[in-house]
């Protein structure tokens, strides 16, 4: 899941607040191809769900992966507001944000727990973390960009945000790989 959040969003918000004056196609293309990454990326999850509940335990975590997939979605659409907020310095209403929507969504995850829901418990935090804070980013007063493609700005996006994206999927897969090693049996060689 972090792997394919990072895919989604590292490159289109880092461009955006990297670009000095990015215009409004710039971002509508940023946004536009943010959601179209984040359902590919929430649609290829769901489809491998199976294979890779198995593959981190057994076939029981298949359902809650995909419910899971809809935070890949939610990252993307917040991605490009949170972006554009963050460009104009407004760092600390993205904090408060981000404590209202944690706030909210714990409340709600240990009710569910408390009412005997488990795992799902879990799962939901997660999601009701990002829809709360995606509703607070975008009725702000950030604009909602329109759908544009500018493949001119595709380019620029992808010359800037691709190689940052990359570098972070990187990172990420070997700290997961770390982790992997260090959970893993030990072997004994008498």
């Amino acid at each position: 899941m972090t792997i394919c959040t990072s895919i989604t969003e590292a490159g289109m918000g880092a461009a955006i607040i990297q670009k000095k004056d990015a215009s409004k196609v710039f971002i509508s293309t940023a946004f536009t191809l943010s959601w179209v990454f984040g359902l590919i990326s929430t649609i290829i999850v769901f489809i491998l769900a199976p294979y890779l509940a198995d593959c981190i335990a057994d076939k029981s975590l298949t359902l809650p992966l995909i419910i899971m997939t809809i935070n890949i979605f939610l990252a993307c659409i917040s991605s490009v507001g949170r972006s554009l907020m963050l460009k104009k310095l407004q760092f600390k209403r993205v904090g408060q944000y981000n404590i209202i929507a944690y706030f909210i969504s714990s409340i709600f995850g240990i009710s569910m727990a408390l009412l005997g829901y488990g795992l799902y418990a879990i799962v939901s935090i997660s999601i009701v973390n990002l829809v709360i804070f995606n509703i607070l980013i975008y009725k702000s007063g950030i604009t909602f960009p329109k759908w544009t493609f500018s493949q001119k700005d595709y380019k620029q996006i992808f010359s800037f945000g691709g190689w940052l994206t990359l570098s972070v999927i990187i990172n990420n897969i070997t700290q997961q790989l770390d982790k992997d090693i260090e959970n893993a049996p030990k072997i004994v060689i008498l």
